[in-house]
């Protein structure tokens, strides 16, 4: 009988460490090569000149992040790829807008929910294609708009 119980716990053992997860299986808290590649394009801040001065500094978070909403949505998590912060100037007056963001790589989309005063996101949202090169960024909201590195 223990020789018995014996095999069954070495076969056991051996179905256990021959089905663990490889590490090229993407794991859920990795970005994707095409999305490091989109993130990597867009991290820094862009200045466009336009009549509003606006500036877009992008922040790429190292893993994706899970974060909940503001207020009523706070049991509803996203997961999003960083932070940016837009700034423009109306009226002499410098406004600052900080948003999470997706980047979408394949159908070049960036898509964003505003940071609300308690750090979930809100209802706040943002939907951009993008199309960027080393020194020059396009954002497309409806109206396009022409950034530079800074």
């Amino acid at each position: 009988m223990t020789k018995k119980v014996l095999f069954f716990m070495m076969m056991m053992l051996l179905v256990v460490t021959t089905t663990a997860c490889s590490d090229d299986e993407p794991n859920g808290n990795s970005f994707t090569s095409e999305e490091k590649s989109a993130l990597k394009s867009l991290s820094g801040t862009w200045v466009c000149d336009d009549a509003l001065s606006s500036t877009i500094t992008f922040s790429p978070y190292s893993a994706p992040k899970e974060v909940a909403g503001a207020g009523a949505l706070s049991s509803i998590k996203l997961t999003f790829h960083g932070t940016y912060s837009y700034s423009y100037t109306y009226g002499g007056i410098k406004v600052t807008n900080s948003y999470y963001f997706v980047v979408k790589p394949g159908s070049k989309k960036i898509e964003a929910y505003g940071v609300a005063s308690d750090g979930g996101y809100s209802v706040d949202t943002k939907n951009y294609t993008y199309k960027v090169s080393s020194s020059e960024l396009v954002l497309d909201d409806g109206t396009a708009k022409t950034f530079t590195k800074k």
